[in-house]
């Protein structure tokens, strides 16, 4: 897969994993619902599971692509230390996701995450 492809994947997994996050949400407080108005839950728990399960996927797609991302980018950049890419994360610093509040976005993902910025 050339690398545009793999953002473009990368990008639609990472909507997944967030729209999966208020599905089980939701879910959730449905469950809640139900249980405090003393109604069956068998059905919205199974449906849960599910949710689960497809989240678990969602999650473990988004961490290939983004290995694979990693893997890509380290081929075109080569160990260069010249790149363009290492000089600029050496003259940034260390850098955090706004969105995700720590360094769970890769650095080499930048582009997906407009809410990158600089630790100060």
């Amino acid at each position: 897969m050339d690398r545009q492809m793999v953002l473009d994947h990368l990008a639609l997994a990472e909507r997944h994993v967030a729209e999966g996050k208020i599905t089980i949400e939701r879910q959730q407080t449905l469950i809640a619902n139900l249980e405090q108005g003393g109604h069956d839950t068998t059905l919205p728990q199974e449906l849960l599971s599910r949710f689960l399960d497809t989240q678990r996927s969602h999650e473990e797609d988004r961490e290939r692509l983004r290995r694979e991302l990693a893997q890509l980018d380290a081929k075109r950049l080569g160990s260069d230390p010249e790149s363009p890419l290492r000089l600029r994360e050496a003259k940034v610093g260390p850098r955090t996701c706004k969105l995700h509040g720590s360094d769970e976005c890769s650095p080499i993902s930048i582009g997906l995450c407009s809410v990158w910025s600089a630790i100060p």
